[in-house]
């Protein structure tokens, strides 16, 4: 799908299973498209999709009169060395995923990470302690002789707890400190809104008296640069 005159703006488009979102999509970018004033060209690519993905692309097609082409794509033998993708570089690859995924949801407010974890690992571990004191005082078993490899596992568990609510709460300080020295805010507003002057009555119910008060309304909803 392409406008007249030599192309200014190319926009690529994989698919994969994209059936529902092709024609939305493309509204979207036409609407956009257009308003640039400047020629343009959609290419949309289906990356052997399973649904009815290409039905949709040959509607929107048709509807608008676009240009359909099939490229096949050849894959030769290598011919020489081997591939650089092997196991290792899964576990790096999972590794770069785990932190991408911690930086865009926590690198602002770490210890709603480490939080739940040191609360469900210490939490754990004193709901086993709590079941071994009422076996030494209650039940007046001997702990280290029947629970001795339980009793190390609470203190592990407590212990544990207790660290990662430490790290948690460092890690909130070292954020904070990063983003205050490096002048970064962590939120983001939304929307600022004037509201029209109140109305105020007395509690001595005298007449209402208008005030001049400015509301500004942030509705910044508390959400972070990345979320």
């Amino acid at each position: 799908m392409r406008s007249k005159g030599a192309i200014e703006v190319s926009i690529v488009v994989p698919l994969f299973n994209e059936a529902r979102n092709i024609v939305p999509l493309y509204e979207q970018l036409t609407q956009v498209l257009q308003a640039l004033r400047k020629s343009y060209e959609i290419v949309f690519v289906n990356d052997g999709s399973k649904d009815r993905t290409q039905e949709e692309l040959d509607a929107v097609f048709d509807a608008d009169g676009a240009r359909i082409a099939e490229i096949p794509i050849k894959n030769p033998p290598r011919q020489n060395g081997g591939s650089n993708y092997g196991l290792s570089r899964i576990f790096r690859v999972f590794f770069d995923l785990i932190s991408t995924k911690f930086l865009l949801d926590y690198s602002t407010r770490p210890l709603q990470f480490f939080g739940p974890l040191g609360l469900l690992s210490s939490g754990t571990g004193a709901s086993l302690a709590a079941f071994l004191l009422f076996k030494k005082l209650v039940l007046h078993r001997e702990i280290m002789a029947q629970n001795g490899p339980l009793l190390f596992a609470v203190t592990l568990l407590i212990l544990t707890g207790v660290q990662l609510l430490c790290l948690g709460l460092a890690s909130e300080i070292l954020s904070r400190t990063y983003y205050e020295s490096q002048n970064k805010p962590i939120y983001a507003i939304l929307d600022m809104r004037n509201h029209p002057p109140l109305e105020l009555v007395t509690a001595g119910g005298r007449a209402p008296q208008r005030t001049e008060q400015l509301l500004h309304t942030y509705d910044l909803a508390a959400f972070n640069l990345q979320d």
